[in-house]
């Protein structure tokens, strides 16, 4: 016996759903003037911290390593292809163990310390959630392209 199940939800089902539409978003500080609106005290202070470990952990994106893909198809496409496996190697393999291959490229190996915090603190469902959101971003980056 088959039963009917809505459609499943996902980013490009939503997007299909609405392309052609003309949307009327709220203005949502209407709907939130009740709530308690302030600035953390310490935000600059969080601000300057997380920009001092992200500059930690990410290179430099203007180097000529990096920007060289955007003039080189092929090259853009063998970095797109190396980062998703090394990004399914360590959220989902052996990539965030001392005896993981670590890839050529710094900015694609700068992911292994994020990649070894997450395994740490997410879920199996949050880190599936995770990895399709940086597999769509990569993808997006060569529809950029």
């Amino acid at each position: 016996m088959e039963t009917d199940s809505p459609p499943k939800f996902t980013r490009d089902n939503l997007l299909k759903s609405l392309q052609g539409r003309c949307l009327c978003i709220p203005d949502i500080q209407e709907l939130l003037e009740n709530w308690p609106q302030y600035v953390h005290p310490e935000l600059e202070s969080l601000r300057k911290d997380v920009d001092k470990k992200l500059k930690g952990f990410l290179p430099e994106t203007d180097s000529s390593e990096f920007s060289n893909l955007s003039s080189d198809l092929r090259a853009a496409q063998r970095f797109r292809t190396e980062t998703i496996e090394y990004i399914r190697n360590c959220l989902y393999g052996d990539g965030i163990s001392l005896n993981a291959e670590i890839p050529s490229n710094p900015i694609i190996a700068s992911f292994r310390p994020i990649a070894q915090a997450i395994s740490w603190s997410y879920t199996a469902k949050q880190n599936a959630a995770f990895f399709n959101e940086l597999i769509y971003f990569v993808a997006m980056t060569d529809v950029e392209q």
